[in-house]
């Protein structure tokens, strides 16, 4: 439902107009940062848990054989396979976190992993959500201009948690590459997270709380690094295993969606959960931005790339 002032009306209310606070249990702002900040922290820990679930799925004492016998994935069958994490297990059992075997060879202790993956494709797969970010980066920024912004971030998140959902099968049946392929998928959703999130705060907050949006909606990503990490370890070292982090935050993506879809809105005039108050004072303050589908526009791109804001940020973030 939208909800529509008269132009007369809006003219009175713009010089008389009250502050509604953001930090109130019934203000829809407040609602709504607290919900980006939970669908943040989700794609953060889908993203991130991987490092530490890596160590939980792959053998790393026969990754280490199978790199000092200089043998490669190409070259294995399933026997060598079993018998290098036979090997595993053995040195394992000697309960040393280093040990150097008669030969000299460094024997490296695991969590008992079955996944025989190089220390390459493993480096591969953690950059996969990269590659797929940077492949859409471009388009996102014209996209996100032309879809509604609540329903792109609802599709970002959903990629996220398929590719989530799907990597725990594809890492048992179909191996390394696969699940590279579902970690570039994963990065195309992440490359419409952050434009998403942002017209949506461009939409909902006037200027003068931005900033304070903007430090409480990025809050997740700390969030997800300081419970996610233990959480996923804790999943790995119980008896339910490593694919229970993956299932388990998918879960935790699938309610975030439901809660998103339903109780969310791409502007304050098209929510029709809100107190009057409110609804004035973001009426006399955001200003409202037009979809601009239809609407030529001419954006100066070269003055921007060479701006020098652009350019310290770009310093800051490479080196």
């Amino acid at each position: 439902m939208v909800y529509h002032l008269p132009e007369s009306k809006t003219m009175s209310i713009k010089g008389t107009v009250k502050r509604a606070p953001l930090f109130h249990p019934y203000s829809r702002r407040f609602h709504l940062v607290l919900l980006l900040a939970c669908g943040f922290c989700c794609t953060t820990f889908m993203r991130m848990h991987f490092a530490i679930t890596m160590t939980c799925m792959v053998n790393s004492t026969a990754v280490s054989l199978m790199e000092e016998e200089m043998f490669y994935p190409e070259h294995f069958n399933k026997t060598l396979m079993d018998n290098l994490i036979e090997q595993s297990h053995e040195a394992d059992s000697e309960r040393q976190c280093e040990r150097r075997a008669e030969d000299g060879h460094t024997i490296v202790v695991d969590y008992g992993g079955t996944l025989v993956w190089s220390h390459q494709m493993q480096n591969l797969i953690f950059s996969g959500t990269f590659w797929g970010a940077l492949l859409v980066v471009g388009p996102s920024t014209l996209i996100y201009h032309r879809c509604s912004p609540r329903l792109l971030l609802f599709a970002a998140v959903g990629v996220y948690i398929i590719s989530t959902a799907v990597t725990p099968p594809l890492a048992v049946q179909a191996g390394a590459t696969a699940v590279f392929m579902a970690r570039v998928f994963m990065g195309f959703g992440e490359g419409f997270v952050i434009p998403s999130i942002n017209a949506i705060i461009a939409n909902w907050f006037p200027i003068d709380e931005k900033s304070t949006v903007l430090a409480l909606y990025t809050a997740g990503n700390q969030f997800a690094g300081a419970v996610g990490n233990p959480l996923a370890a804790g999943f790995c070292a119980s008896s339910f295993g490593w694919p229970a982090v993956f299932y388990f935050i998918a879960c935790i993506g699938i309610i975030w969606c439901l809660l998103w879809i339903f109780s969310s809105s791409d502007q304050p005039r098209k929510c029709s959960r809100m107190s009057d108050k409110e609804r004035a004072y973001l009426t006399s303050k955001v200003v409202h931005r037009p979809n601009r589908a239809n609407k030529a526009s001419s954006v100066p791109y070269a003055r921007m790339l060479l701006s020098a804001p652009f350019l310290a940020q770009m310093f800051c973030i490479w080196v």
